[in-house]
């Protein structure tokens, strides 16, 4: 009898050790949402302690659903270009059926590659999104303050906005930065060998890209932008290495 009671007793141990979680402050960054509509954070747990890679993590919170009668609230991470191959975009994720109102959730999704961890709200039939909220670490939001979400509630608001996806090569992973009409809008890794095109948001219309590497030459162009292009243009940004 002793024996089984210890084994059982171990066994129970170590399921407990298995879940235990570790509570971590996270950074909540940029979001959009439509007029009524909302997603707090109450809590985010690991089971690793941090937000890395390979971690399984939990976040709860309450959301306000008042612009659709239903949605699918999702849980995921948005690749980072720069860091993560293009076979593993869409991998890690969570989601739940809502109806409009106020209600309470709980996720949670292993991190299979870096990137930036958002909640958001996504159409039940287009599956297009209209609310998002991005969290992380300070550094990681910091790096994603310039992004423009007005691209998720253009539909509800009547703004004509489109978005403009790039992807940046080169020879070698250097670090770039890219600006939109001469203002600088976001900066990365370069891809060798591969690319993954990253969102911007922007009116119809024409526009200058321009893309600055360290010992490459600047790469700009003027894009146009086309109304009532829903699913982004594509532009692939290939950097030479400067002769100078």
């Amino acid at each position: 009898m002793k024996t089984y009671l210890s084994v059982a007793l171990m066994s129970v141990i170590c399921a407990v050790t298995a879940t235990a979680t570790t509570r971590i402050e996270v950074t909540q960054g940029v979001k959009k949402f439509a007029t009524g509509d909302s997603i707090t954070i109450a809590e985010v747990s690991s089971e690793k302690g941090t937000l890395a890679v390979g971690d399984t993590i939990t976040v709860k919170g309450t959301y306000t659903l008042a612009s659709q009668k239903n949605a699918r609230l999702l849980l995921s991470v948005t690749q980072d270009a720069t860091k993560a191959p293009p076979s593993e975009q869409g991998k890690g994720s969570a989601h739940k059926t809502i109806k409009a109102g106020t209600g309470e959730y709980e996720m949670t999704i292993n991190i299979p590659h870096e990137g930036w961890l958002h909640l958001g709200f996504y159409n039940s039939e287009t599956g297009k999104p209209f609310g998002q909220l991005y969290f992380g670490t300070k550094e990681q939001m910091d790096k994603i303050a310039n992004w423009n979400l007005d691209y998720v509630t253009s539909e509800q608001s009547g703004k004509n906005i489109v978005l403009l996806r790039y992807a940046v090569q080169a020879d070698e992973e250097v670090v770039y930065e890219v600006c939109l009409d001469g203002k600088f809008v976001s900066s990365g890794k370069a891809l060798i060998k591969q690319y993954c095109y990253i969102g911007l948001a922007a009116t119809p219309g024409d526009h200058i890209l321009t893309v600055t590497a360290p010992g490459y030459e600047t790469w700009q162009k003027t894009v146009t932008l086309l109304e009532g292009s829903k699913n982004g243009q594509n532009f692939l940004v290939e950097l030479k290495k400067s002769t100078k």
